[in-house]
């Protein structure tokens, strides 16, 4: 069972980096193409900054539950390290519990906040902001499957690895 639920991670993890790959290397390349084409041939792309914009938001939020996916979010280790492994299991599921919440009220709040834009569109490339703002839900739900799976490693199979699945 637990081979399952690395794999299903292991799955997850990976489609998550084709996301960010792809939206950074379209954030980078449009920036590059947009630099090249206001400066050397004087023809501004009307669509180069949203493109950035909107490839800038798919980077962050994805990036994010990657980082939480990998264990790689924020926690004060000079506290954490100076306590014993009861210590840190406690702290490891407090902090997992504050993290999940948190990414419940996010998952809500997006939820909501794109229902409220579904009829909006952006200003140049007419792309729904629903089907932006939908992000924020999507990439807050995986970040409590992520923060589930840290629990699962950490506080109830006392494994200790920074990673919250096996690469």
């Amino acid at each position: 069972m637990l081979k399952v639920i690395d794999t299903f991670y292991n799955v997850i993890r990976s489609v998550i980096r084709v996301i960010v790959a792809v939206a950074f290397f379209m954030m980078f390349a449009m920036c590059v193409s947009q630099v090249f084409c206001r400066s050397v041939l004087q023809i501004p792309f009307v669509f180069g900054d949203e493109t950035c914009r909107l490839a800038f938001f798919f980077v962050m939020f994805y990036s994010g539950s990657l980082c939480i996916l990998d264990g790689a979010h924020l926690k004060v280790d000079v506290l954490y390290s100076n306590y014993g492994p009861k210590l840190k299991r406690v702290m490891d599921l407090v902090i997992g519990i504050c993290i999940i919440y948190f990414c419940f009220y996010l998952t809500k709040s997006g939820y909501a906040y794109a229902q409220s834009n579904r009829n909006a569109v952006t200003s140049a490339l007419a792309v729904p902001y629903y089907f932006l703002y939908m992000n924020i839900p999507v990439t807050g739900a995986l970040m409590i499957l992520a923060e589930l799976k840290i629990i699962l490693d950490k506080v109830i199979l006392n494994n200790d690895s920074k990673k919250g699945g096996s690469e």
